[in-house]
């Protein structure tokens, strides 16, 4: 017995989660929207060719192909065309699809010797299989002759059985492709592609007043913090008020950037999501998602949340 590592990577979150894929030894995979990749995501969010995933030596390397979202290990973006190793605890994300590696070994039998027939031992097989050959053609000749009438009996049977089986399925294809044609907008224009607004709507709850220096300071913190939990719609929220007393400062303004280009992200990608859903007739996953998106827009983006509710309550028709 020889052990052999394998190394494979697992989709823990997002559209494939659940599904695993054997990374060869000298093997480059590469992932993205079309379907001439080896791994298909099919989301806005992924470029056409996104990334590509070589295992050398036992070692896997990952490389952003230049895409317009980029690729993330353990969180962080990764420099595009350049070549990043892997470590076992690592993990990778391509749009909403995070993967973990995982390796394991396997266990492979030593090929046996092969035995070098006698010329007596080649002389019996070939006796042994001229008697199988007569055999066969021995029960050919013998097999019983089936009744006309119990022929006819079974294929009516079975004629009428899938003609019952066909006018079901129809009929229930029907009555699934009905209930999506009363809403057209619910699963309708999958290519648009989600702009942010020049400007907020205004959150009359924060305080019309410029925070001091101290206050600014703790406010930095707490949008750090939120920016850490992906808690985008805080961070904008946050940076909105510090901007207030700092509104030339720079970084202050990089990061607000970040934050909003980071939300419409995940908006844009559980739209995406949600159309797909919608697709494959599973609306309660689409509701889900565009609640998600009603979350995340809420007091923020007007038209987009009023997008998203009116989209829930068509989905809440459809279901019931």
């Amino acid at each position: 017995m020889i052990q052999e590592a394998e190394i494979s990577i697992l989709a823990t979150h997002g559209l494939l989660q659940g599904q695993s894929f054997l990374i060869d030894p000298d093997a480059t995979i590469f992932f993205g929207r079309i379907q001439d990749n080896d791994v298909v995501l099919p989301e806005h969010a992924i470029s056409r060719q996104h990334a590509k995933l070589t295992n050398k030596n036992g070692s896997l390397w990952i490389e952003d192909l230049s895409s317009k979202n980029g690729t993330y290990v353990n969180g962080k973006l990764i420099t595009p065309d350049k070549l990043v190793e892997l470590q076992s605890t690592d993990t990778f994300q391509l749009g909403s699809t995070i993967f973990k590696i995982v390796s394991h070994e396997r266990t492979v039998q030593e090929s046996p010797v092969i035995h070098q027939a006698t010329q007596s031992e080649k002389s019996a097989i070939r006796t042994f299989s001229q008697h199988k050959e007569t055999k066969k053609e021995k029960q050919k000749l013998s097999l019983p002759k089936l009744s006309f009438a119990k022929i006819n009996k079974r294929v009516l049977l079975y004629g009428i059985a899938g003609i019952i089986l066909i006018v079901a399925m129809t009929s229930s294809r029907s009555s699934k492709k009905a209930k999506p044609s009363q809403n057209k907008s619910a699963g309708s224009s999958s290519e648009i592609q989600i702009e942010i607004p020049q400007q907020f709507a205004t959150d009359h709850s924060q305080s019309k007043k410029t925070p001091t220096l101290a206050e600014t300071e703790v406010l930095i913190s707490q949008a750090e913090s939120a920016i850490r939990f992906e808690d985008y719609h805080k961070a904008i929220r946050i940076y909105e008020r510090i901007l207030k007393a700092r509104p030339e400062d720079e970084k202050i303004l990089s990061y607000y950037d970040i934050a909003k280009k980071n939300l419409y992200r995940k908006i844009q990608v559980n739209r995406d999501i949600a159309l797909i859903e919608f697709d494959k007739l599973n609306y309660e996953k689409a509701k889900e998602h565009w609640q998600r998106i009603a979350d995340l827009t809420d007091g923020l983006d007007l038209n987009l949340h009023q997008e998203a509710e009116k989209q829930i309550k068509s989905l809440e028709e459809l279901i019931q």
